[in-house]
C-alpha cells in the first residue's frame, strides 16, 4: 500500500517504510509486550525491537540515513537538540527507520561509532534493552485505531499527560512519537500545539508524515523540520541488489525512489495487490467489467493506495501514447498500456491524470474508498468523457 503500510490484523503487524513492526501495544502496564496483546487505545510503549538500530545491526543501515543521523545526534551530543522533530518524507523513504535510530541514540546510555562514523546505539546498556523488547517507559507511540482514520482528541490529551510527566530519570527524557501525523484531525493539531508552545523541559516529541502540506502551518513552524528522500543513484540500486532484489532499477521506479518500499512490496507480496487494482482499472477503462464489481474487489484498500495506483498506470498509458515507453514505471506491461490507450483520446488521458493527482493531493483525513472509486469509474465510464474536475461528494 502506499503507502507500503499494509495491514496484517492476524498478528497486529503493520508493513512501515519496509519494515514489519508492531502495530498497537497495551497501555495499562509499561511492562506489557505490544507483541502479545492489543488494547482499546493506540497510545504505547515501544516501536519495533527489529528497527532499533545499534552496534550489531548498524551493517544493514541505508546510506541515505547516514547524514540526517550524524548531524541530529552531533546537535544532541552538543545540547543543541529541538524539543520537537518533524521528520517528513515519502512512503518507504526511511523515515520510521531514521526516527527509531535517532529516538535508540537519545536513550542509549554508551553510544558507540560505526566504521562509516555513524553512531548507533549500544545494544547492551538497560535502556536499549528495554527498548528492545518494547517496553521502554520513557517512550510511547500514538497512532490511530484500529476502528477509526484519524487520531481522536482523547488519544491525543492522554498521550500528551503521559509526556508531561517527568522522566523516572533524572538525566533521561521521556520520548512521545506520533505516528502518521498527517492523521491527526483539527482537534488533535491543537491540543498538540499546546503543548508544542509550552513544552515539558524532559520531553521529545518526535511526529512522522508521509504528506507534509496536509499538517497546519502553525504545527510545522514549532518543530524542526527533517527531510528524508532516498535520492536514486547506482549505490541505492547496488544497495537494494545486495539485499536480493532482481532488476532493482524499475522497481524503484515504481516505488517512486522509495528503495524501503520496494523491500516491503518484495516481502508482503504488495505485487499481486497492485495487479488487482490493474486488472480493476483495465476493466472499467474497457467496459468488461462494472462499476460495482470493481469497487466491491478493491473495498479493502486505501483511497491513497488506489489514487497513487491509478495515477500510475494513467501517466504510464500517456508515456505510451508519447511515445516514451522508455521511461515506463512498469516497462512489462507496456502491451497493455497500447491496448488500453486506444479506449479514450490523448486529451481524456490528460484529464483524467489531472483529475487523480488533484484527488491526491486533496487527502482528506478519513476518506472511504468507496466514494473514491465510484466517482473516478462513473466518469471513465460516462460514454468515455472525462470530467475536467472530479470532486468528491
Amino acid at each position: 500500500m502506499a503507502d507500503s503500510e499494509t495491514k496484517d490484523p492476524g498478528n497486529w503487524n503493520v508493513v512501515l517504510d519496509g519494515f514489519r513492526v508492531p502495530d498497537r501495544v497495551a497501555t495499562s502496564s509499561p511492562a506489557t509486550s505490544g507483541a502479545a496483546t492489543a488494547a482499546s487505545s493506540d497510545v504505547g510503549h515501544g516501536l519495533c525491537e527489529l528497527a532499533f538500530k545499534t552496534a550489531a545491526t548498524a551493517v544493514d543501515f541505508p546510506h541515505w540515513l547516514e547524514p540526517p543521523v550524524r548531524q541530529l545526534h552531533a546537535d544532541v551530543m552538543q545540547s543543541q537538540s529541538h524539543h520537537a522533530m518533524l521528520i517528513h518524507g515519502p512512503a518507504g523513504s526511511g523515515k520510521r527507520l531514521l526516527a527509531e535510530t535517532l529516538i535508540a541514540l537519545r536513550m542509549c546510555r554508551s553510544p558507540m561509532t560505526t566504521s562509516r562514523d555513524v553512531p548507533v546505539a549500544c545494544g547492551e546498556c538497560n535502556d536499549c534493552r528495554q527498548l528492545a523488547s518494547g517496553n521502554h517507559i520513557d517512550l510511547r507511540v500514538l497512532k490511530r485505531s484500529e476502528k477509526s482514520d484519524i487520531i481522536k482528541i482523547d488519544d491525543m490529551r492522554e498521550f500528551l499527560a503521559w509526556l508531561m510527566i517527568t522522566s523516572r530519570a533524572a538525566d533521561c527524557y521521556r520520548v512521545g512519537v506520533i505516528d502518521c501525523a498527517d492523521e491527526l484531525n483539527a482537534s488533535s493539531a491543537n491540543a498538540l500545539l499546546k503543548t508544542l508552545e509550552e513544552p515539558a523541559a524532559s520531553s521529545v516529541i518526535v511526529l512522522i508524515s508521509d504528506n507534509l502540506r496536509t499538517l497546519p502551518a502553525t504545527l510545522k513552524s514549532r518543530c524542526l523540520l527533517v527531510p528524508v528522500n532516498a535520492v536514486p543513484s547506482e549505490r541505492t540500486i547496488q544497495w537494494l541488489s545486495d539485499r536480493g532484489v532482481d532488476q532493482p532499477g524499475p522497481l524503484l521506479r515504481q516505488s517512486h525512489n522509495a528503495p524501503l518500499h520496494v523491500l516491503a512490496v518484495l516481502d508482503d507480496g504488495q505485487g499481486e495487490h497492485k495487479q488487482r487494482m490493474l486488472q480493476c482499472f483495465a476493466g472499467i477503462v474497457t467496459r468488461q467489467a462494472g462499476i460495482a464489481v470493481c469497487v466491491e474487489r478493491l473495498k479493502d484498500y486505501s483511497a491513497k493506495d488506489c489514487l497513487l495506483a491509478f495515477s500510475e498506470f494513467t501517466s504510464d498509458i500517456l508515456r505510451v501514447r508519447l511515445n516514451a515507453q522508455a521511461s515506463c514505471l512498469y516497462p512489462q506491461e507496456i502491451s497493455r498500456w497500447q491496448t488500453l490507450a486506444e479506449h479514450l483520446s490523448q486529451p481524456q488521458w490528460f484529464a483524467l491524470y489531472r483529475d487523480l493527482q488533484h484527488l491526491m493531493s486533496t487527502d482528506i483525513p478519513g476518506i472511504k474508498v468507496q466514494p473514491v472509486l465510484e466517482t473516478i469509474f462513473a466518469a471513465i465510464w460516462q460514454t468515455g468523457e472525462v470530467s475536467s474536475s472530479l470532486t468528491l461528494g
